[in-house]
């Protein structure tokens, strides 16, 4: 099975709310020491055994879904500037509007409230949510 196919069955497997919600665990983790909420183990348990595939490990899921579901294309790594401080949480209507225009445009990157060394920081984007953002 190829990895639009793992994803799209996946995604009809569980519903697409909870898909978005298995998403948005994913990108907004660590590749390295992370885990999937215990629900979503149990779902992807139960799905790569019904389809027989051997993605097991959080690493080999991580990796399987590093794309933008809104566009369909795949994930690019980039630094972003790290903006620390305390900063004003977006509002209901700011976040609806990056969740369907450009979830993963990640042209910043924000840090703690204190400032650390690191001026900039490792994230993963899309390209066309960068233009939809940019524009």
């Amino acid at each position: 099975m190829e990895i639009s196919d793992i994803r799209k069955t996946f995604e009809e497997f569980v519903g697409t709310e909870r898909y978005l919600n298995f998403l948005a665990t994913i990108c907004c983790s660590n590749k390295e020491n992370s885990r999937l909420k215990f629900k979503q183990e149990l779902e992807w348990e139960k799905f790569v055994s019904e389809y027989g595939l051997g993605y097991k490990t959080y690493q080999e899921i991580w990796s399987l879904f590093q794309y933008c579901h809104l566009h369909q294309v795949e994930l690019e790594q980039d630094h972003a500037e790290i903006i620390y401080g305390t900063r004003r949480s977006p509002t209901e209507a700011e976040r609806r509007t990056i969740n369907e225009n450009y979830p993963y445009a990640n042209v910043v990157a924000y840090g703690p409230c204190w400032v650390e060394d690191a001026k900039t920081k490792e994230v993963l984007y899309c390209s066309k949510c960068r233009e939809i953002y940019g524009s």
